[in-house]
């Protein structure tokens, strides 16, 4: 990631989308986190809404119901501060820490501490407008942030920290979620009015929304639990979202994500041990070549260095064009071909001996300094005696032959490795993912895989799962031209747009893409029927997104 890019953060329509995504693969017990949490503070909270509404003896109850309400809200911001925290160990690719006795009695005492203060300070916040996506943020700083179950300063200062940061992404990431919330009350309240007609229309059941008609919905109580159900709702995808918003935020002082990506990497880093050999071994002869024999060098070398550099082509644009004498070169263009290849090849082989040249000149440099008193330069004169300098010379000849040996057998292995790679990726390709999993992508299997995957489904009849692997080839091929870029979280639609943008040469193949979108659609999401023609046409649409 770009400097930059790094830090601005991503956009907030992109951590919403990462925020789905990352709920999306949650299991069903991190939800219940949530949920055990949300759930008994909503139903108090409407318990206490009634009471206090049309209760006959609200004033005898209320401080007794005050207090109910208070500790099932403490209760709830513990438990959401447990959901986030394991939120943000899946986020970072960790196992979640134990949580310890001591350790959750000082995560109660901080949200204790805290989050009461949250009740007062957005009612007011919310009148004066401009500070209320900082307060907001806050305190779910405070829920969200690891340093939730510190000390109340540590956990008031980071939460400070991060609502301070990106504030132009927080508010419209608000903006985002407020209005999505209001549509999903809008759903909830509308499902709510309908439930009890629904109820005597198809069970006969009478209720005492029923008895009192249509204006039934004006009532206070009715608002507080739909108000209550959408909260418990989209409670989870806030606190994704502002997960992610503090991880991406301490990572600018951490680098927590950019080791994360690293170690994901390295996991999934399938790279030889003889490439690699090879590398170091290049790279020490580069720097063997490059190392000065001498501390000091005298003006005429270090200009003859400068004009050699000069004559590099990342420095030949620099320099004033000269009129070459071409009297002595080839005039046909074949022979300047054959003489520049040629010459050419000549150069490499220069560089090459060069280089050899250079680390046999170190290595020996090298063994002299290691034994400085111990190379006499003659033998001894009665034959009993060792030329030392003719056995380093030998010991020299016997280290190269040596390492030609030893790069003989890497290149030897990597071309072997080459062809059996070819082998285990086609074994992987038969090994078929299972195509009724929403989890499975598209980059799962190359194109051809998908296409075979397809034919053997129709073989055996299975035609609605053919049809996504037909689609899903459609995508491994486009991805492969680098028309669209493949991830779990987009939907159909947003493949469509991104082609739109990208493929504006080829528009039938746009037009073909949409007619799959729209037939898979109606298929897998729609529960239509596919039939042998529907899946000769989407074929036949693939052959026109290929062909373009």
């Amino acid at each position: 990631m770009k400097p930059k890019r790094r830090a601005e953060g991503p956009g907030a329509i992109e951590l919403i989308e990462e925020a789905v995504h990352l709920l999306r693969r949650a299991p069903a017990g991190l939800l219940a986190l949530n949920a055990l949490g949300t759930l008994p503070f909503a139903l108090a909270f409407l318990y206490f809404w009634a009471e206090m509404s049309r209760g006959a003896f609200a004033g005898e109850h209320a401080g007794r119901n005050a207090i109910g309400v208070a500790l099932a809200f403490l209760w709830m911001k513990f438990w959401q501060t447990i959901f986030a925290s394991e939120l943000r160990a899946r986020v970072a690719g960790q196992n979640p820490a134990p949580w310890t006795a001591k350790k959750c009695g000082q995560l109660a005492l901080t949200q204790t501490a805290l989050q009461p203060i949250g009740l007062f300070a957005l009612p007011v916040a919310a009148l004066i407008v401009l500070p209320f996506g900082w307060a907001y943020c806050f305190f779910q700083n405070v829920t969200t942030l690891p340093e939730g179950s510190g000390s109340i300063s540590d956990a008031w200062k980071s939460a400070s920290q991060q609502a301070s940061l990106r504030q132009e992404q927080n508010f419209v990431v608000l903006s985002i979620l407020s209005l999505f919330g209001f549509f999903v009350w809008v759903n909830v309240a509308t499902f709510m009015a309908m439930l009890p007609s629904l109820l005597k229309t198809l069970l006969g059941m009478e209720t005492a929304f029923t008895k009192a008609g249509s204006l039934s919905v004006l009532n206070t109580t009715y608002l507080a639990c739909s108000v209550a159900l959408t909260c418990v709702l989209i409670d989870p995808l806030i606190k994704a979202v502002y997960v992610l918003r503090c991880y991406y935020g301490q990572s600018l002082q951490t680098g927590e994500d950019m080791k994360v990506e690293l170690s994901r990497a390295r996991a999934t880093s399938s790279g030889s041990l003889t490439a690699q050999a090879l590398l170091i071994f290049f790279c020490l002869v580069g720097a063997v070549s490059a190392a000065p024999a001498e501390p000091t060098v005298s003006p005429t070398e270090l200009n003859t260095s400068i004009e050699e550099v000069l004559k590099e082509p990342q420095f030949a644009w620099r320099m004033p064009r000269e009129e070459l004498d071409n009297s002595a070169a080839p005039k046909s263009w074949i022979a300047r071909v054959l003489h520049g290849g040629a010459t050419a090849v000549v150069d490499a082989l220069k560089w090459v001996g060069h280089s050899i040249g250079q680390t046999l000149r170190w290595i020996w440099e090298a063994l002299r300094k290691a034994w400085p008193n111990s190379a006499p330069t003659e033998p001894e004169s009665n034959g009993t005696g060792f030329a030392w300098a003719s056995f380093l010379q030998g010991l020299l000849i016997v280290l190269i032959a040596v390492i030609v040996a030893f790069l003989a057998v890497l290149i030897y292995r990597m071309l072997r490795n080459r062809q059996s790679t070819s082998i285990v990726v086609a074994d992987v390709v038969m090994a078929k993912p299972d195509l009724r999993d929403e989890n499975v992508g598209a980059d799962t299997l190359p194109e051809q895989g998908w296409l075979t995957m397809a034919h053997e489904l129709i073989a055996k009849g299975d035609l609605r799962l053919a049809l996504r692997a037909f689609y899903f080839a459609g995508l491994a091929h486009l991805g492969t031209r680098e028309l669209i870029s493949i991830a779990l979280f987009k939907s159909n639609r947003e493949y469509e747009n991104e082609l739109r943008r990208r493929a504006r040469a080829y528009p039938d193949a746009l037009a073909a893409f949409s007619q799959n979108v729209a037939a898979f659609d109606r298929a897998w999401y729609g529960l239509h029927e596919v039939t042998t023609d529907l899946l000769e046409d989407y074929q036949a649409n693939l052959h026109r997104i290929r062909a373009c």
